[in-house]
């Protein structure tokens, strides 16, 4: 039996196999898997089941029975082997692998599935669901259920929370999606409509979704509206946007919604007043006549509605973005919004702001002790301060800063230093500082403010931006701050203070190498190096060999990551900040 290489994440398996430091010899844990390790691998599993054939009659259990347990006994007599050698052979650790491995299928051929209770082998099939990677996988997983034979095809669409979350994305009329619309019976639904990611190696854009066809998928779906949990719609052209917001304010009341985004992805990049053939449609649309008690989640992206008729209230998450500055609330009906939601825990604004006022003194601060992650981009300064005023959330954790260019940022930075004092996780996007004397003080004094700081994810980071987490915090403060005790203990100079000193983690994509190089060595010289350095796979092949050998020499361990999932630490600190709060973020 062949045992695969697992694929693994670290960047260095991207270059050739290491030398062993011992004897100059390659080593062979870098040319081949340890079998003992890998055996029970899924990636084993699935090339094996690969490559086995079909049963074609009934299976002798009796004789596979047998055969497991003259298995067993081999696989003792090797292993008593094993134990009296002086040393470890990777063909004896072979051999125990594949034997385990032989056994193992032998009692799942035999394990009696098909006596199970329904109830349990529904459980399973959940579980079967439930685990699947991403939604065209769980698509695939459900059709498999009901194709291995009569019972589980039974089994399968009996159970309703086994079809209740559909992913529109086959072509219209929608007939597989609309299928698992109708076998979800009166189960809670999670219905996404044309929600996906593109791939690098799609070679076209996806079908637009015309008004009519979306008028007619919706006709289909909002008959169902009192069991709706989740409506996601991602739409290309405002007149299909526009069918789609009059549908749903015309449909009945949404008693169990518990999450609604309505994306316009294509041009123009704000929502323009639409005219002909949709007269007979008004603007702004009122987005729900009825109060949804339910709602937690509200996501709007290009689009605008009738903020002052929208029946919001117990908000968790607000994310609004592209809103064209005369379709925004103003500033009294966005401090309502937010007053309506004392539990926000996320709040991301994208191009998106309430409407300007001349007397910023004017201006009230809602109190968001609840709010955790925090989203601020694509504005100018002026607009970013006044949302900044309307808002105290002194224990946000998660603070993204994204497309803030075109002139100096600075004062933001001044603004928000010593707000934001419990910040885990920094994401800087395009963001720009000019390079002067007092920028760098007040770059300094904000990095100071941020003591927990674990994780810095940045992209197109000005080189000078990111040398100032190299600075010496020392160096910046006034006499008044200055240590009283310059002298450890022991009589001997106190270690080097540094910024961020629980900085931890680094990612980077689409940014100069140079400046990553800089950051990555500057922080390993003044004793505080990052212990991991992640990677985007799409971003790897524009991290030269040389670059790569530098940052491995200056990092604990060098990580690939796929697409934009969340790493390990992103999930860890997503986590705390749910746990720090009563009211915890559904992520459906």
């Amino acid at each position: 039996m062949i045992f695969p290489q697992t694929p693994s994440t670290p960047a260095d398996n991207q270059d050739s196999p290491q030398r062993s430091p011992m004897d100059g010899q390659e080593n062979p844990r870098q040319l081949k898997p340890l079998p003992l390790e890998y055996f029970d691998s899924e990636v084993v599993l699935k090339a094996h089941l690969s490559r086995m054939d079909e049963p074609t009659g009934p299976i002798d259990i009796e004789l596979h029975k047998a055969r497991a347990q003259v298995l067993k006994v081999r696989i003792r007599d090797v292993e008593q082997l094993r134990a009296s050698m002086p040393y470890r052979s990777y063909d004896v650790d072979k051999e125990i692998a594949t034997l385990r491995y032989r056994r193992k299928i032998l009692l799942w051929v035999t394990f009696p599935i098909d006596e199970l209770p329904v109830e349990i082998l529904s459980n399973v099939f959940r579980y079967v669901v439930w685990s699947s990677e991403g939604a065209d996988q769980a698509t695939r997983h459900r059709l498999y259920l009901t194709w291995v034979s009569r019972h589980w095809r039974e089994v399968s669409i009996d159970d309703k929370t086994l079809w209740n979350s559909v992913w529109f994305r086959d072509k219209a009329p929608w007939t597989r999606s609309l299928a698992f619309l109708d076998r979800a019976g009166t189960a809670p639904l999670d219905l996404r409509i044309n929600e996906r990611e593109r791939r690098p190696t799609d070679k076209r854009a996806p079908t637009k979704i015309t008004p009519y066809q979306i008028q007619f998928l919706l006709d289909r779906v909002l008959r169902k509206v009192d069991q709706i949990r989740i409506l996601v719609i991602v739409l290309d052209t405002w007149q299909s946007t526009l069918v789609a917001l009059h549908k749903f304010s015309q449909c009945g009341l949404p008693v169990s919604m518990e999450r609604f985004e309505l994306h316009r992805t294509g041009k123009p990049f704000f929502w323009v007043a639409p005219s002909v053939p949709f007269r007979d449609i008004i603007t702004p649309v009122v987005l729900c006549r009825e109060t949804l008690p339910k709602l937690k989640w509200l996501c709007l992206n290009g689009i605008s509605v009738d903020w002052y008729r929208l029946p919001l209230t117990n908000l968790t998450t607000i994310d609004i973005r592209r809103i064209v500055p005369v379709e925004a609330p103003d500033s009294n009906r966005w401090v309502e919004m937010l007053k309506a939601s004392p539990n926000l825990f996320k709040l991301a604004l994208d191009a998106a702001w309430p409407q300007p006022v001349d007397d910023m003194a004017a201006v009230q601060r809602v109190e968001l002790p609840h709010l955790r992650d925090f989203l601020l981009g694509d504005m100018n300064l002026t607009c970013a301060m006044f949302v900044l005023a309307h808002m105290h959330a002194p224990r946000v954790m998660n603070l993204a800063l994204m497309n803030l260019g075109r002139e100096d940022f600075g004062p933001l930075f001044q603004a928000i230093t010593g707000h934001f004092t419990q910040i885990k996780l920094l994401s800087i996007y395009t963001v720009e500082i000019a390079r002067t004397a007092v920028n760098r003080r007040i770059m300094v004094k904000w990095m100071e403010s941020m003591p927990h700081l674990r994780m810095l994810k940045i992209a197109q980071a000005q080189t000078h931006l990111l040398k100032m987490f190299l600075e010496n915090p020392h160096d910046y403060r006034d006499p008044d701050e200055m240590d009283c005790n310059p002298t450890a203990p022991d009589g001997l100079p106190p270690p080097r203070p540094v910024l961020c000193p629980k900085l931890d983690y680094l990612l980077f994509l689409s940014q100069d190498n140079d400046s990553v190089v800089a950051l990555v060595e500057g922080r390993y010289a003044i004793g505080a190096p990052f212990s991991k350095l992640y990677i985007p796979q799409p971003h790897l092949p524009q991290v030269p060999e040389e670059i790569r050998r530098r940052l491995r020499m200056a990092v604990g361990e060098m990580l690939v990551t796929v697409n934009l999932a969340l790493t390990p630490p992103e999930e860890e600190i997503h986590a705390e900040m749910a746990a720090s709060v009563e009211v915890t973020e559904n992520s459906y």
